[in-house]
């Protein structure tokens, strides 16, 4: 569905964009500590 919805695809950009910013600030404020944000980020339970 997403691949075929230019709306969802779109949605999804923004938000990805937007979101970039926070992410970096996080990888640097915790680049020293050894704990994989990407890893927290996407961890869903």
């Amino acid at each position: 569905m997403t691949l075929k919805n230019d709306i969802t695809k779109r949605t999804a950009s923004i938000r990805k964009w937007f979101t970039m910013p926070l992410v970096e600030k996080y990888d640097n404020l915790f680049k020293d500590s050894g704990t994989d944000s990407v890893a927290i980020a996407t961890d869903n339970q």
